[in-house]
C-alpha cells in the first residue's frame, strides 16, 4: 500500500458504506457492487416522490427548458429546485453518470427556473432507472 509510506493507516474493517454509497464486496466472484439506495430513498421521501415511475429516458428529448416567467415566479420561490437539482448532481457524479446532462441542462437555470424545470428535475430523478434501485 503506497498510502503507508506517506501515512499512517489502520485497516479497522471491510467498509461497507462511505458517503452515502453501500459497498459490497463478493471476494469469491471478484466484483463489487456500489449503491445509493438510501440516498436515493430519502431524496424520494424528501420530494414526496414515493409512488414516482420508471421512464424510459431521464429527460424527455422534447423538452425546451426557458427561463422563468413572473407568472410562475410565485410557484416557484416555495419550491426547493436548487435543493434537489444538487442533490441529483450528487448521485450522477456518484452512481449515475447517465443522468449527468440532464443535471447539467438544470443547473443552467438555477436563478431562472419555472414549473418546467421542476417537473423536469423530478422526473431526471434516479428513481426513473429501475436498474439504480437493484
Amino acid at each position: 500500500m503506497q498510502l503507508c509510506q506517506h501515512w499512517e493507516v489502520s485497516e479497522l474493517s471491510d467498509t461497507h458504506f462511505c458517503i452515502g454509497i453501500t459497498i459490497e464486496c463478493d471476494c469469491p466472484s471478484c466484483t463489487v457492487k456500489l449503491s445509493q439506495v438510501a440516498l436515493i430513498d430519502y431524496l424520494l421521501t424528501q420530494y414526496h416522490m414515493i409512488d414516482a415511475h420508471p421512464v424510459s429516458t431521464p429527460m424527455d428529448p422534447g423538452l425546451h427548458l426557458t427561463e422563468l416567467t413572473d407568472d410562475e415566479h410565485n410557484y416557484i420561490a416555495q419550491s426547493s429546485y436548487k435543493n434537489l437539482v444538487d442533490s441529483l448532481n450528487y448521485v450522477a457524479q456518484g452512481m449515475c453518470p447517465d443522468t449527468a446532462f440532464v443535471v447539467h441542462q438544470l443547473c443552467c437555470f438555477l436563478d431562472h427556473f419555472n414549473k418546467v424545470h421542476w417537473e423536469a428535475a423530478k422526473l431526471s430523478h434516479p428513481v426513473t432507472f429501475p436498474y439504480h434501485l437493484t
